[in-house]
């Protein structure tokens, strides 16, 4: 790969990961394989991104370290891994793959894995989790379909993944992959103004939200037509955007500003700022997940390590607030709830932990 696709600035840093370890004492893993209580944490390989839960398994995807906005993907042909956990924190398989593992998204039926790279790889890495193994790589260092790719986004009937990628001159772009031939089809948008670093579809799959992380931006995508529709500013470094249960609102975690604001699902308009101890320069909230009742979004903080639970119910009469915080490790970014939804996995970037989070009470 030439000197100029190097990317210059992007959601995550380009140091990649050591030999992947074993799991430590931390938390004391059961090996029975019986939950892990709240508030303990296991041991992962170095730099946790993305984490997925199926009623087996805990994936783990170690690859990169969050170091800043202005980093420069992973160099390709190096190793980063995907680890197999037991609910109780034991390693059970490590999944050698591509350089620079960062996000990753189950099939709506949870038996496969998909694993972006942000590295000049350029790949995506499909995992079975039936038999936890690579099924294949999508991508390349020698093609431009995908490249650089850092956040993914499956559509509800499974047949598609969209894909953020990253090229020179603040180029971002979203393509797709459909699952059936694990090939780039001809689906595209180019996103005006830098880097895409975030992904998310509507309830329904018809929508697509897009983080610029680079530009302040968020914009809509009509997927049916393959065009970006509205465009909102919501501030420095947007991280993360979720659409609410309803499909009424969407909530933009600009990390850069320290905050997470409400916008109009339709138009992107009418931004609200919530509160919040969002604190840090970039590192502010991060990444979030829906409960699965979709009353609650849980809310990674990468510079106070914490959780916090905002209550997004739309017959809430404390809708929009922060109704609990809860301490995990140090620089936590990716989480994943279990089936039940009662608890919350935590990847800690720096710490090189996975942290369970309660949220029996936060369904």
């Amino acid at each position: 790969m030439v000197a100029a696709l190097l990317v210059q600035a992007g959601c995550t840093g380009a140091q990649p990961a050591s030999d992947a370890g074993s799991v430590g004492d931390a938390g004391a893993p059961d090996a029975g394989g019986n939950p892990l209580p709240p508030g303990q944490s296991f041991a992962v390989a170095n730099y946790p991104n993305g984490i997925a839960v199926t009623p087996d398994a805990i994936y783990v995807v170690a690859g990169a370290r969050h170091e800043g906005p202005n980093s420069l993907p992973v160099a390709a042909g190096l190793r980063s891994s995907v680890q197999v956990f037991s609910h109780g924190g034991v390693l059970q398989r490590d999944i050698p793959v591509a350089a620079g593992g960062h996000s990753a998204r189950l099939s709506p039926d949870g038996n496969r894995l998909y694993v972006a790279h942000y590295s000049l790889d350029n790949a995506v890495t499909v995992i079975s989790t039936l038999s936890n193994t690579v099924e294949a790589v999508v991508g390349g260092a020698a093609q431009f379909s995908i490249l650089v790719p850092d956040a993914l986004a499956v559509s509800p009937d499974g047949q598609y993944v969209y894909v953020a990628s990253n090229g020179p001159g603040n180029a971002g772009w979203v393509n797709r992959i459909n699952t059936s031939t694990n090939t780039v089809d001809t689906w595209r948008v180019d996103i005006t103004g830098g880097y895409v670093c975030w992904v998310e579809l509507s309830e329904d799959g018809a929508t697509l939200y897009v983080n610029s992380w680079t530009g302040g931006t968020v914009h809509r995508v009509d997927v049916a037509t393959a065009q970006v529709t509205h465009t909102a500013a919501v501030g420095q470094f947007p991280h993360a955007t979720l659409p609410d249960a309803q499909g009424q609102y969407v909530y933009a975690l600009a990390s850069g500003e320290n905050v997470v604001k409400r916008l109009d699902a339709l138009d992107l308009g009418a931004a609200v700022s919530l509160p919040g101890p969002h604190l840090g320069s970039w590192g502010g909230p991060v990444a979030a997940i829906r409960s699965r009742t979709g009353n609650h979004l849980f809310v990674t903080n990468y510079a106070t390590s914490n959780v916090t639970v905002l209550d997004i119910g739309a017959q809430s009469t404390t809708r929009d607030t922060v109704v609990h915080t809860a301490a995990v490790e140090t620089s936590p970014v990716f989480l994943a709830l279990s089936p039940d939804g009662s608890r919350l996995y935590v990847a800690n970037n720096a710490a090189s932990t996975v942290t369970v989070v309660d949220t029996s009470s936060y369904r």
